[in-house]
């Protein structure tokens, strides 16, 4: 399906990825939430991220990794070394310390709904995982992460999902509880669907590459999360319906991408 910038939503991105790359950054990856399982679906947005992340490496050679939302620094761990990529934290509150620890360059507490602290196109990949339900502004938070992307970066961005009916009768409760003042900063205000993503992508005039939910049920004592082929089939149902699970990955690029250096990440 191509959208109206020129871009190809392929939904079908996550099952041409090879499983043995999934395998590995779990074999180093320890979170509690994944239970302990091999085919943990609720990591699957971080090995997204970082399989864009090892595209964008071998095109580039080098990238500048700006993680919006680094909280403890859960991608950069699951991601590991990446030889080339420098590795700037954004974010509410965060801890210098913990970061650089963690082989961040640069920690820089902002906030997402005020002009980021980049300076134009100065950043080659935006991480932006399970941030923007969360912000006042979504389309002047999107056009920020525009404004600090080089010609030719992209963005890879996750949210909560619902389909469309539910997520604009979720929107309106979010938008009553904003005005009571129930809502409190931090909190989900807004809901997303697929047709959401994609207008969202064109008003910001960046271009997009890849759209697709990640699954449609979780749990972390689910015994079939062991298994490779229920990994995959879930990603099948996010390709298919990307609006009828828990959520969403989009990719979308500013400019044209960049040439393959034919190094690989």
């Amino acid at each position: 399906m191509t959208d109206a910038n020129g871009g190809s939503d392929n939904r079908f991105f996550a099952l041409s990825w090879p499983l043995d790359s999934y395998r590995a950054r779990m074999r180093e990856f320890n979170d509690r939430k994944t239970g302990g399982k091999a085919y943990s679906l609720w990591a699957t947005r971080y090995w997204w991220i970082y399989e864009c992340m090892r595209e964008e490496l071998a095109a580039r050679g080098n990238l500048t990794i700006a993680d919006l939302g680094a909280k403890s620094g859960v991608l950069k761990r699951f991601a590991g070394d990446m030889p080339g990529c420098g590795w700037l934290g954004l974010g509410w509150g965060l801890d210098d310390g913990l970061l650089r620890g963690m082989g961040y360059d640069r920690s820089v507490v902002c906030d997402f709904d005020q002009p980021l602290p980049l300076e134009d196109e100065s950043v080659d990949f935006a991480a932006f995982s399970h941030v923007i339900e969360h912000l006042p502004r979504p389309e002047f938070s999107m056009r920020e992460i525009a404004r600090v992307l080089r010609p030719g970066g992209l963005l890879a961005a996750l949210s909560p999902v619902k389909p469309y009916p539910v997520s604009v009768l979720s929107e309106k409760r979010y938008e009553r509880r904003l005005k009571s003042g129930k809502a409190k900063r931090g909190g989900h205000i807004h809901a997303f669907n697929a047709g959401g993503w994609r207008r969202l992508v064109k008003k910001t005039g960046l271009t997009l590459e890849k759209l697709g939910g990640s699954y449609l049920l979780r749990s972390a004592k689910n015994p079939l999360e062991q298994y490779a082929w229920w990994f995959r089939l879930n990603h099948l149902w996010g390709a298919l319906f990307p609006s009828l699970g828990n959520e969403i990955f989009v990719a979308a690029r500013k400019g044209d991408a960049p040439r393959r250096t034919g190094k690989e990440a």
